[in-house]
């Protein structure tokens, strides 16, 4: 896979799960890369130095859009511009349409799509000013496919892949490409609170394990595995992709 040496990389929930894989492996590419989240940014920071490389962070609501602004240009200063923006941030509360509280229903459209639109947003200028970039919008196999009492968060990830294919048809021949991830079942903590509601009190791992063997690949994903074909989409190697949706699911979404 090729290197980003002096390309400035933004990963927006890069602290846990796969935006920190994303984040670790875009440094261990030579990516110059910059986090913001709501929590675990410290401990992100001190786990990819005992890895060897560095990343830096700040600690804040991606759907600030002010806030979005500032620290976009911070890395414009810094770097002298922003070659890659990877949206991973998102939360998943569980609720049919009745259940799901309206408070709820405006939280997870600003965390898991607001702050999509508004992340593109702030770097598409100096994309533009670049002519080239590569925005990464990291969706779900529920925007296509979903479980019960998903209402919210099945629509937010269903959402992203139409703002991915809208940005594509509009920056596409200004040398901006953009693609959205579609992950399954993968060992993050979103899967944690999963195996919290439907493990029936179960040992996490035996739960992993469970649904592992329900796969076609016959066991969960690592963050990792995402993070590869995250950093493949971003690279020069996949010139010609724009606009698609890549499905990373062990099989999960082909079954019937």
């Amino acid at each position: 896979m090729q290197t980003f040496q002096n390309k400035a990389v933004l990963v927006v929930g890069g602290s846990s799960g796969i935006g920190y894989a994303t984040a670790l492996l875009m440094a261990q590419l030579g990516a110059q890369v910059y986090i913001l989240a709501d929590r675990d940014i410290d401990k992100a920071i001190a786990d990819a130095k005992e890895h060897g490389v560095s990343i830096k962070g700040i600690l804040g609501d991606a759907a600030d859009s002010s806030l979005l602004k500032r620290y976009v240009q911070d890395i414009v200063d810094q770097t002298g511009g922003v070659h890659v923006a990877v949206h991973t941030a998102a939360i998943h509360p569980y609720g049919n349409v009745v259940d799901t509280s309206e408070d709820t229903w405006d939280k997870v459209m600003a965390v898991n799509l607001k702050s999509v639109f508004l992340t593109a947003k702030h770097v598409l200028p100096f994309m533009e000013k670049q002519k080239e970039g590569v925005i990464i919008n990291v969706s779900s196999v529920q925007a296509s496919a979903c479980q019960q009492e998903v209402a919210a968060y099945a629509t937010s990830k269903a959402a992203i892949l139409g703002l991915t294919r809208s940005l594509a048809v509009d920056y596409t021949a200004k040398g901006i490409r953009t693609i959205a991830i579609s992950p399954g079942s993968i060992r993050t903590p979103m899967l944690d609170l999963s195996v919290e509601k439907f493990g029936e009190g179960n040992a996490k791992e035996d739960v992993f394990k469970q649904w592992g063997e329900g796969l076609p690949a016959k066991r969960i994903g690592e963050p990792n595995e995402v993070a590869q074909v995250i950093a493949f989409a971003a690279s020069s190697q996949a010139s010609y992709c724009s606009g698609s949706e890549w499905v990373v699911d062990g099989g999960l979404s082909i079954q019937l």
